[in-house]
């Protein structure tokens, strides 16, 4: 629809027709323009019957509409199948009928025409009598072939393929357990669901918007949170102080001058390394002294012997 609504505006602004003039005397050529516009209604016409397809939706409403659905979505594939195979026969059949009435006929003239007039032949449609002025012995033998190979035959395929898929779906709707009916609801009963629906609805909305909420303070409390932790090592850099494992520890100074937190975090990890090597050394003399004691017994006793 906004397709040849857009057409038909490009066709009202074509210079061509803005400016025609129909008492004048000269001929205007708008054939392009004409032609844009009856192809807007080409496009309605297609939108208008996609709409249609769109009722088939509605068909599982009722059960027969649903099963006539179901039966035409089954037989597609068949369909389409026997759809070749018919066009092929009816392309044989126009292509021979083209080149024996083709000379005097006019619905045999071309292929096209031919074509058509033998799809109008499947409806019911023909014209036997100028066939048969044209070719009196052949007209009869081509007619009788056509009718039985495409009428008889095909028409009959086509019939016999939407009755087994109707049969088919119709065979496993029947075996399905029907779903029990619910009982009908008091208009008393609907207005109580649908209060109960907008209440459901109303506390969904607040408890999404309390939500928000927290996480709008949990953000600001962590911004809070992050400015204090700068603004103490900024005040704690002005007194000469800098954080050490959570601790405010002093920043060793030199000729008057405060060092950086680098070299005093440098600092504090040499001095906790010379204890760890302190405490090391300890635990070595305590064990020589331990192994000092039990050893002057034993050579007392030797030197007595």
């Amino acid at each position: 629809s906004f397709v040849s609504l857009a057409m038909r505006l490009m066709f009202v602004l074509t210079p061509k027709v803005a400016d025609f003039y129909p008492f004048t005397s000269e001929y205007v050529e708008m054939s392009a323009a004409i032609s844009m516009y009856n192809n807007s209604f080409v496009i309605d016409a297609l939108a208008a019957f996609i709409g249609i397809l769109k009722i088939f939706r509605y068909f599982e409403l009722q059960r027969n509409l649903h099963i006539l659905r179901q039966s035409i979505f089954r037989g597609l594939g068949d369909l389409a199948i026997f759809t070749g195979m018919l066009l092929i026969m009816i392309v044989g059949f126009a292509l021979c009928g083209m080149n024996i009435f083709g000379q005097e006929s006019i619905q045999f003239v071309d292929p096209i025409k031919s074509f058509t007039t033998l799809f109008l032949t499947i409806l019911g449609e023909f014209d036997f009598a100028s066939m048969r002025r044209t070719q009196p012995i052949a007209s009869y033998v081509f007619f009788v072939v056509y009718q039985i190979f495409v009428f008889f035959i095909l028409v009959n395929i086509f019939l016999a393929i939407l009755n087994d898929a109707y049969i088919a779906v119709k065979e496993q709707f029947d075996n399905e357990p029907r779903a029990e009916a619910k009982p009908m609801l008091t208009l008393r009963q609907r207005w109580a669901n649908l209060r109960a629906w907008f209440q459901e609805q109303r506390l969904e909305r607040n408890i999404e918007r309390l939500r928000k909420e927290q996480r709008k303070r949990d953000l600001a409390e962590r911004r809070v949170a992050r400015k204090r932790n700068e603004l103490r090592t900024k005040t704690l850099q002005g007194m000469g102080m800098v954080m050490v494992s959570g601790r405010a520890a002093p920043v060793a100074a030199k000729g008057g001058v405060q060092m950086g937190s680098a070299q005093s975090v440098a600092q504090a990890a040499d001095s906790s390394q010379h204890q760890h090597e302190q405490q090391q050394d300890s635990h070595q003399q305590n064990g020589c002294g331990r192994r000092r004691d039990s050893e002057a017994p034993q050579a007392s006793l030797l030197h007595q012997q």
